[in-house]
């Protein structure tokens, strides 16, 4: 049985939120970065943005690192589990 971190299934603090709408546009400057449209990108990667949030304030050995290595970290690995017809635009 795999793993599942105690943070995945609450909301968002409201000091998570704050932090989320101030890093906002991080996860549009990753979409161009991977030159992955908008639409439908944005919806597959707000969940794993949001999860790179609450992780990054629920360990606080991460909060030593800069938040965007654990946002590419958490984006990154959430591409590589997505379905090859998925990456390859057929959605």
């Amino acid at each position: 049985m795999a793993f599942k971190a105690e943070y995945t299934d609450r909301p968002l603090t409201e000091e998570e939120k704050i932090f989320a709408e101030e890093h906002h546009d991080m996860i549009y400057h990753y979409l161009g970065y991977h030159r992955l449209p908008i639409d439908p990108w944005y919806d597959i990667l707000i969940i794993p943005y949001l999860q790179a949030v609450k992780k990054y304030h629920t360990y606080e050995h991460l909060q030593k690192l800069k938040f965007d290595q654990i946002f590419f970290r958490t984006l990154d690995l959430s591409l590589i589990h997505i379905s090859e017809p998925t990456r390859l635009g057929m959605i």
